[in-house]
């Protein structure tokens, strides 16, 4: 197995000690990127108890390399249960999102039986399902959260207003986080589930066998209880401390009260916050949310 990184790279002397207990490339490496050093000695430890080897090979500012070498016998493979024949399955995602390529390739591996389009925005989905004949459902739809003319959530309500969604028989919404409200909410537009990206084979496989039902993380939970705030200040305060940890409670307190939000910060602050919570970019959320502008 190996893997390879871009990232700032090592010396000589600090591979000489990488596999060192409790000893990282430099002194500060611990505040800057995290960790105590210990896991790779524990990795190194593991491999050669296995009888194998754990090596590393790196260049200063070009990234590096971790080979684990172990001996192994070749895994049988084990047949797959066959799934019911699919006839048609439609992707809608920008073809710039992370992933699409992959996910488009592991959707017609795994149904190669099945007709799949992808469509990249959510006006093509709309005219594409408005002319589905109801004799010729689709069997899955697989939606992505961030579509470049609407959210996914939004194509949902659409297709439900035009009568389209019970010409399909199961219905994905992809989102980069997974919260209770996300969930209740890509529920409550007609999706049978909201899958976090990327979406794993185990995962698409369940969600393309429609003889079985949805596991246990397809249905959802009971909606999330409101978070007490006693003023403004702590909620802003509180939006903050999320956004700059990256936490995806951000998009659940955004959720719940996004309107006091809006009403208690001037309006062209409101709407760059609004906006960037919507691309579920934390960085220029929280930039918009100081009134700073984010370079």
């Amino acid at each position: 197995f190996r893997l390879r990184d871009s990232g700032v790279g090592l010396s000589s002397d600090q591979l000489a000690r990488l596999f060192t207990p409790f000893a990282q490339a430099e002194a500060g490496a611990t505040r800057r990127f995290g960790g105590t050093g210990v896991g790779l000695a524990i990795c190194r430890a593991l491999a050669q108890r296995m009888g194998g080897t754990l090596t590393a090979r790196s260049t200063p500012g070009r990234g590096s390399e971790f080979e684990l070498v172990l001996p192994l016998p070749p895994c049988p493979e084990l047949p797959l249960p066959p799934l019911a024949e699919l006839r048609s399955i439609l992707v809608v995602q920008a073809p710039h999102s992370a992933g699409h390529e992959a996910l488009v390739g592991l959707v017609k591996a795994l149904a190669p039986t099945a007709r799949t389009e992808v469509l990249t925005q959510g006006t093509q989905a709309l005219g594409r399902l408005n002319r589905t004949p109801a004799a010729q459902p689709h069997d899955l739809l697989i939606v992505d959260w961030v579509l470049p003319d609407m959210e996914g959530a939004e194509l949902l309500a659409r297709l439900s207003v035009a009568g389209c969604l019970p010409n399909i028989r199961r219905i994905v919404l992809l989102s980069a986080f997974d919260t209770p409200v996300l969930r209740e909410r890509a529920m409550n537009q007609g999706a049978h589930a909201l899958c976090t990206k990327p979406l794993l084979p185990h995962t698409l496989r369940r969600l393309l066998d429609l003889t079985r039902p949805l596991p246990e993380w397809a249905v959802p939970p009971p909606p999330a209880e409101p978070v007490s705030v006693s003023d403004p200040a702590t909620l802003i305060t509180e939006l903050d401390v999320l956004l700059g940890e990256s936490d995806s409670h951000a998009i659940t307190l955004w959720e719940q009260h996004g309107s006091a939000f809006i009403d208690m910060l001037p309006a062209p602050q409101a709407q760059a916050l609004a906006g960037a919570m919507q691309r579920f970019d934390f960085d220029e959320a929280q930039a918009a949310l100081r009134g700073e502008s984010k370079k």
